[in-house]
């Protein structure tokens, strides 16, 4: 179903090997036993309720952040008040309105954005039960039970699989909790070698985009691509098998275990993020003052993503299977950019390629005319678009100058069209 493509893991690894990692904003080095225990404590329950957290956001101490930045600070400012905020005895009573008052920009419950709250109450009291009733309350009591050891009868992932929000078959939770846990000085893994990346869905959708991995499943791929539902087997079955490309990063690249998932985790949340144009390609940058992976990794960012050239959705538009629509609502980003990064240096080039093919335009309009006739009517009065509206309009004007062609057949296998509408003979 899923394979792993090993040369692609060596040349993305090649990029890897390229850059440094920066120190985590948020990891706060420790060294006295108290310190341990409250570090070790806040990463153990902060990891178990990280998932999809998509919808929070706000300002916090006067920043707006989003997402895992936003819940970091959120509970760094509730520690600076409560020191033992995160402790097993404190949340096993947590209730639905203290969470929400938590991630909140001022304390309100009502004005929380955090989703799925009754999910994530259960699961700090189940983890808090599990800390008192095994290990006095205290993760660290894990660590100690477990020999400081990840594997084996007892170790510390088999312990922290019997707890409900670290009970995923791919352990992504577990190995994150494991990384924050060594790289703050509160453990020191025995076993080091059995830490894999944290494979979440930033970096499934870099790995997927980059051709780390290839989907053989053709009905699978589709869904994928169409952003539809898979079963909990097929998506374990393909985030097992970026967990095995990862490995094989490390390995080719030289960084640590470390490194790369911060590098990837960064890469997803900026470049390759779900909600815009992957920033690779055609697509220069138009991001430069939110990007959080310049922050996370000593990159002389040239407006475009580590992998670019590299990864194949930056090679191929049909690849990366980025909606349409999502590319027409953010066309002002990318003109912005080339007006910064690429117009001005036009003429300063030893050479100046002009790919545009005479063909193309009556192949486009058969496939691409009746999205934008929809579209230039759907913005038509919405003031948040008006961009999208002339461009759709404008778009639609000139396509409906051209006479169709459904028949691709006389289009060679090696033209370069061929990245956009499928069938190129070459593999990336």
């Amino acid at each position: 179903m899923i394979q792993v493509v090993e040369a692609q893991c060596a040349r993305l690894a090649e990029r890897l090997a390229q850059v440094r990692v920066l120190e985590d904003e948020f990891l706060i080095r420790v060294s006295t036993p108290e310190e341990k225990r409250r570090e070790a404590n806040l990463w153990f329950f902060l990891v178990a309720i990280c998932q999809s957290t998509r919808t929070l956001q706000g300002t916090i101490e006067g920043q707006w952040v989003r997402g895992w930045d936003y819940m970091v600070r959120a509970a760094r400012r509730a520690m600076r008040s409560a020191p033992n905020y995160f402790t097993a005895e404190h949340l096993a009573g947590i209730t639905p309105e203290a969470l929400r008052s938590l991630f909140s920009d001022d304390g309100v419950a009502e004005h929380s954005t955090l989703d799925r709250i009754e999910e994530r109450v259960g699961q700090w009291q189940d983890a808090s039960r599990l800390l008192l009733e095994r290990y006095g309350g205290d993760v660290m009591g894990l660590y100690e039970a477990a020999h400081h050891r990840l594997q084996g009868e007892g170790g510390i992932l088999a312990r922290l699989a019997e707890c409900q929000a670290y009970s995923d078959p791919i352990e992504k939770k577990s190995f994150l909790f494991v990384m924050f846990a060594s790289r703050c000085g509160a453990w020191q893994i025995e076993d080091l070698d059995n830490l894999h990346v944290a494979v979440d869905y930033h970096i499934m959708r870099v790995a997927l985009r980059s051709g780390m991995v290839r989907v053989k499943d053709s009905e699978l791929e589709h869904r994928l691509k169409a952003r539809d539902a898979v079963s909990a087997d097929e998506d374990n079955a393909i985030r097992g098998a970026v967990r095995e490309a990862c490995d094989l990063l490390v390995r080719y690249s030289g960084q640590t275990v470390f490194d790369v998932d911060n590098i990837l985790w960064s890469m997803g949340r900026n470049c390759c993020f779900y909600d815009y144009d992957p920033i690779c390609g055609e697509n220069p940058c138009w991001r430069q003052e939110q990007c959080t992976f310049v922050r996370a990794v000593a990159y002389h960012c040239p407006g475009f993503c580590l992998f670019n050239g590299v990864c194949l959705g930056s090679r191929d538009a049909a690849y990366r299977a980025y909606d349409p629509q999502r590319t027409l609502e953010h066309w002002h980003y990318v003109r912005t950019s080339e007006l910064r990064h690429i117009i001005p240096y036009a003429n300063a080039t030893d050479y100046i390629i002009n790919s545009s093919l005479p063909y193309e335009l009556p192949i486009m309009r058969a496939r691409l005319f009746e999205h934008f006739a929809r579209w230039a009517e759907q913005y038509r009065d919405d003031p948040l678009h008006q961009d999208a509206f002339e461009r759709a309009t404008r778009v639609f004007h000139l396509l409906q100058a051209i006479t169709p062609v459904r028949d691709d057949s006389a289009i060679p296998p090696d033209s370069l069209l061929r990245e956009f509408i499928g069938g190129s003979c070459y593999e990336y």
